[in-house]
């Protein structure tokens, strides 16, 4: 039979076209009589075929729109009709489960989840667990919302430390990066320790020759310091072309081609690889990269692509100390 598919369209939407049970049993996809992922994009006169298992139902990532597994609007809210069939307590735990992930994933902590829940215009946070629990919500967009409201954080917002009478003078030149508060202009440099990248909650502090270090808010260095006065409230003014790096931390079982994967993922996002350095424990393999990435929304889609690779278990932002 010949089926009308949106442009870009995937096996899933292909499943889901066919009948609902086939596309929530859907688990593989032979195109043109070779294997290839769910989220392959189909071709005019591709031939499919699905590959389905008794029983079981979708997968949360397929609603995830940077992996690319659903294109259509009617499997789309298929999926998520089949969410809403399940318990309102599992999805409640389900999606708190979620959320707290991919907060965990970019080491954003802190962050209320009843701000986060009326965000979304939900006054109870069950209620607002649940939505992502259902897939009315993805937890990637939980993300991003989150990032965008650090990135545009207000000056009064963050902690108002003024700096040592000395550094309001002594130093005259700004990073465009960073806007310090209370100073006509200091020297800035970001911190190698934590390496800040814009959307991160940041804190300056003042050192002896050198100007301002930038460190995340979270960074060990940070709360350990014990000259408090020392610590100056700084912000982002990014720069567009500016990039940073971030290190990530990967586990996973061993395999043949696991690096070559993760290269490919990283550089299909038009993201540099600085180093990589890798140790295994038994059939482990723990792998620790270093990228160079614009903002925090860009590295989540690296890393939620990475996690989507096979045997992958854990992907999360390196956190020193």
């Amino acid at each position: 039979d010949i089926i009308d598919l949106p442009n870009g369209a995937t096996p899933i939407d292909f499943a889901y076209h066919i009948h609902t049970s086939v596309g929530e049993r859907c688990r593989g996809a032979k195109v043109n009589g070779s294997l290839e992922p769910l989220n392959h994009s189909l071709e005019s006169g591709d031939q499919v075929e699905i590959l389905t298992s008794k029983t079981g139902g979708p997968s949360r990532d397929w609603l995830n729109t940077d992996l690319g597994y659903v294109r259509s609007a009617r499997a789309r809210e298929k999926i998520r009709g089949w969410f809403r069939k399940q318990a309102r307590n599992q999805n409640i735990v389900t999606g708190r489960s979620v959320v707290e992930r991919e907060l965990q994933k970019l080491n954003i902590v802190g962050f209320s989840m009843e701000k986060i829940a009326t965000i979304f215009g939900y006054q109870s946070i069950e209620d607002f667990f649940a939505a992502v629990g259902y897939g009315d919500v993805h937890g990637q967009t939980v993300v991003n919302r989150v990032v965008e409201l650090l990135q545009r954080k207000s000056e009064q917002e963050v902690e108002a430390l003024p700096p040592p009478e000395y550094a309001k003078h002594d130093l005259s030149i700004e990073s465009s990066e960073v806007s310090v508060s209370g100073t006509r202009g200091l020297l800035t440099h970001l911190a190698r320790c934590c390496h800040p990248v814009p959307g991160d909650e940041i804190m300056g502090y003042t050192t002896r020759v050198r100007g301002v270090t930038i460190h995340r808010k979270d960074c060990p260095n940070i709360l350990r310091v014990r000259e408090r006065d020392r610590l100056i409230s700084v912000e982002w003014r990014t720069k567009p072309d500016k990039l940073y790096p971030v290190t990530v931390l990967i586990e996973a079982f061993d395999r043949e081609g696991l690096l070559r994967d993760i290269s490919t993922v990283v550089a299909d996002e038009k993201v540099n690889m600085l180093d990589v350095a890798t140790s295994n424990k038994g059939h482990e393999v723990h792998v620790k990269v270093t990228l160079e990435v614009s903002d925090l929304s860009q590295f989540s889609r690296v890393l939620n692509r990475v996690e989507e690779l096979t045997n992958i278990t854990k992907v999360q932002r390196y956190r020193p100390g």
